[in-house]
């Protein structure tokens, strides 16, 4: 499965509508937001190269360096957009005083039908782990038919939402069964924030459950990984890895998958910011 080829057929059905001058190739702006080229240029660059090979011109900027034409059409470094690939999120647009007025010419541009924006902020909603309770909890059980219930059932480990309104008998839950929870900050990436029950005492779990509270945290059913043999083709040394696999989506399906690797002993949480072991790694599949 090549994935850069499958988003790029995606980039260039999404921008047909907007293409400019009769353009038979679209062109993409992937954009920041301000100061935020500093810390992710290089993974943009990389991304810039694997659209190019495949035939696409994508300019990479910040909110702060897009321009809009007097016709609504948005430029950067001169050049017209045909499609914009956000990659700045609304606590970016929040914490900078002028984020909100640059992204709004974004919004307006996409509205206008001269440069789609590829993704809405609105798409941030199903990043939050805590939809995940509104998929777990037996109070919303009747919105989904029997189908849907038995796909939940058998995929989504017990999750449920901890804020001030959480009652004392799921708060008992929590604390009586702490070997068998992870806590998540809903919003956090990359396991920063997270609290492993059974990597905690009974104190230390005590103030994560209140840390919970506070922030409205995800609580969540451990779930016991497989280990992988991977072999060391240096040393031949065979140990054991834990995987955790992502999957890439595009509007036609399935466009590939990427895994996050660490030791079986380095810890629960499989995640580059929060475990400076962990490694990535590609996935192969066949028939």
């Amino acid at each position: 499965m090549d994935t850069a080829a499958r988003l790029a057929e995606d980039l260039r059905e999404r921008a047909g509508a907007a293409l400019s001058g009769g353009g038979a190739e679209p062109v993409i702006g992937l954009v920041e937001g301000n100061g935020g080229i500093g810390p992710y240029g290089t993974l943009m660059r990389a991304f810039q190269e694997a659209m190019a090979a495949q035939g696409l011109e994508l300019r990479i900027g910040e909110l702060g360096d897009v321009r809009t034409r007097p016709d609504g059409k948005l430029t950067l470094g001169g050049a017209p957009l045909d499609l914009v690939l956000r990659n700045f999120g609304a606590r970016q647009l929040l914490d900078d005083p002028a984020g909100p007025e640059a992204a709004e010419h974004l919004f307006r541009a996409h509205e206008a039908g001269r440069t789609v924006l590829y993704t809405s902020l609105e798409s941030g909603l199903y990043a939050h782990k805590n939809a995940l309770a509104l998929l777990s909890d037996p109070r919303w059980a009747t919105t989904f038919d029997a189908v849907e219930r038995d796909l939940v059932d058998r995929v989504l480990p017990w999750s449920r939402t901890l804020d001030r309104t959480a009652s004392p008998d799921l708060l008992d839950v929590c604390r009586e069964r702490r070997e068998h929870l992870i806590l998540k900050p809903g919003a956090g990436h990359g396991g920063l924030g997270t609290f492993v029950g059974w990597e905690c005492d009974d104190d230390a779990w005590r103030e994560a459950l209140a840390i919970a509270v506070d922030h409205g945290y995800l609580a969540q059913e451990r779930v016991v990984p497989r280990p992988e043999p991977v072999l060391d083709p240096v040393t031949g040394v065979v140990d054991h890895r834990v995987a955790a696999v992502g999957v890439f989506l595009t509007s036609r399906g399935y466009a590939g998958a990427h895994a996050r690797v660490n030791r079986a002993d380095a810890g629960a949480i499989v995640g580059m910011s929060a475990n400076p072991d962990t490694r990535m790694a590609c996935v192969f599949s066949h028939p």
